[in-house]
């Protein structure tokens, strides 16, 4: 399989540079992951650490700017993979981290035009990432609003937020010329300051945190393309299954699970 490189501007190939946290006793890897082609953030990229033998020990998700952070559990050499939908997987290094220190790297992915078999081969994948996710069981048991990806093709042509107007208790604030945001009718922010303001559900995409909720918008048009959402969980607090109970979403919470 072709792969990209992680890229430093004195060099080619694998690019680093090492700014050390004096006060920090974690050993982290932080940086960008851009489109080779046009150097854009590709959000929700996955960036796996492995140890030598291959096994993933620690992994996190970009955020909208592309960027990510991961702290390994102790100071030594990894290797490094990143992966996103429509592009090339990245598998790359050793890198050294070092106990107390931050590695910042840049991270190119090459696109990658999807063929019909592989798209066979990601869906097994993403099955497989819904059952161990509890996804099937929270639907079968009738937790919460659920929308497939047939249902996401049929109410969701232009925007994400266009599936959660199926949900009763959900209403959509316009933010942009194009963009919405999901609220909970009747829900305030419990955080300081405008004790009017709305809250917004707390976002999880694959298992993982990706906004706070609360005071903090969630961005789902934004970051989220149909075409690159296979299934959405819909919870409304207290309601909340127990997978994210750890996270005590203030109004609710929107699970998204990528293809």
């Amino acid at each position: 399989m072709r792969r990209s490189s992680l890229i430093l501007p004195l060099c080619a190939g694998f690019a680093f540079l090492p700014v050390t946290a004096t006060n920090a006793a974690a050993q982290t890897l932080a940086g960008w992951v851009l489109d080779q082609a046009n150097g854009t953030p590709i959000a929700l990229a996955r960036v796996t650490l492995l140890d030598p033998d291959s096994l993933p020990i620690a992994y996190t998700l970009a955020d909208i700017q592309g960027l990510f952070i991961v702290t390994a559990p102790e100071a030594g050499d990894y290797r490094v993979s990143a992966e996103s939908a429509f592009y090339w997987n990245h598998n790359d290094g050793p890198v050294s981290l070092s106990l107390g220190d931050t590695l910042w790297v840049r991270i190119t992915l090459r696109p990658h035009p999807v063929e019909m078999d592989e798209l066979v081969v990601e869906a097994g994948r993403r099955y497989r990432r819904m059952a161990l996710g509890g996804y099937y069981d929270r639907e079968d048991k009738g937790l919460g609003w659920h929308f497939d990806r047939e249902e996401i093709e049929r109410y969701a042509h232009f925007r994400i937020s266009e599936v959660l107007r199926r949900v009763p208790r959900v209403t959509l604030r316009r933010t942009g010329f194009t963009n919405y945001e999901p609220v909970f009718g009747g829900w305030r922010s419990p955080f300081p300051g405008d004790p009017n303001s709305i809250c917004y559900p707390r976002v999880f995409v694959d298992g993982m945190m990706f906004s706070p909720g609360g005071d903090m918008p969630t961005g789902i048009d934004r970051v989220f393309r149909p075409d690159k959402v296979e299934a959405i969980e819909v919870f409304e607090s207290p309601w909340v299954p127990a997978q994210f109970h750890g996270a005590r979403a203030p109004c609710g919470v929107i699970a998204v699970w990528s293809r």
